[in-house]
């Protein structure tokens, strides 16, 4: 009897002593191990990086790149200001045609996101000087040049062709005020050539022209036996009198 209240008493102890144990899990804690294995393997995170940030970056790059496209592509009169600003901030902020020249000064053959006709073209360098130009039309001028309207008015003949003065990109096809349809062609040097009153344009924005390529044709006089023209050209921030550089005799 003794021996049996004995043994009882210790299988008892042995029971308590293994409830106080703490309990230890066998089981590895990938949680941790894969959070070391992926530091690890990803570097230290730059504390002035945000990927959100990027992300959102990216997103509204796209996003304005898109919105721009579709505003271009928009025949709409009611983009035609929107479409003459942009126009206007990448013909201030960026010359097309003298970063062609450059390119092709210093490595020898053009960009490969240029117009075709730029990138086809490999007979001839591009090296005008600032006073080489073609005339556009042949013509009497019958308005001649002032600062306020900043150009000449030709008369020429009817449906008469207009032709680019020298080579660059078209950096402006629209209404301009008292000019009716207007193209503005910006080269290597960074002057332009401003092409106004026009029956028809022949060119689109940012086409690359050569010299002599056609722009359009005059508009209609009111007596339709004749046309009418108004030509000008920029330097820098100011327009000079076109007879200084080419005659229309």
């Amino acid at each position: 009897m003794g021996k049996n209240v004995e043994h009882f008493r210790k299988r008892h102890q042995k029971r308590k002593a293994m409830r106080k144990r703490p309990y230890r899990s066998t089981t590895t804690s990938y949680g941790n191990l894969n959070d070391v294995d992926r530091g690890k393997d990803r570097g230290p995170i730059h504390p002035l990086f945000s990927k959100e940030k990027f992300f959102i970056k990216v997103f509204l790059s796209i996003v304005l790149f898109l919105a721009v496209a579709i505003l271009f592509k928009q025949p709409s009169d009611m983009f035609v200001n929107v479409r003459q600003f942009v126009t206007y901030t990448f013909e201030q902020d960026f010359k097309f045609a003298s970063v062609a020249a450059w390119y092709e000064r210093k490595f020898g053959k053009p960009l490969a996101l240029l117009p075709d006709r730029l990138a086809n073209d490999d007979t001839e360098t591009v090296n005008q000087s600032s006073h080489d130009y073609a005339v556009p039309v042949t013509g009497k001028i019958i308005e001649p040049f002032n600062v306020e309207k900043k150009g000449i008015m030709l008369e020429t003949g009817v449906d008469a062709t207009i032709e680019s003065v020298q080579d660059g990109f078209v950096v402006f096809v629209g209404e301009r005020e008292n000019l009716n349809k207007t193209v503005i062609v910006q080269h290597q040097d960074g002057s332009e050539s401003w092409y106004g009153n026009l029956e028809s344009v022949d060119v689109a924005l940012y086409d690359y022209i050569k010299s002599g390529h056609k722009i359009g044709k005059a508009l209609k006089g009111n007596d339709g036996e004749s046309g009418m023209f108004f030509f000008a050209l920029k330097q820098g921030e100011s327009f000079i009198d076109p007879i200084q550089v080419m005659s229309f005799d």
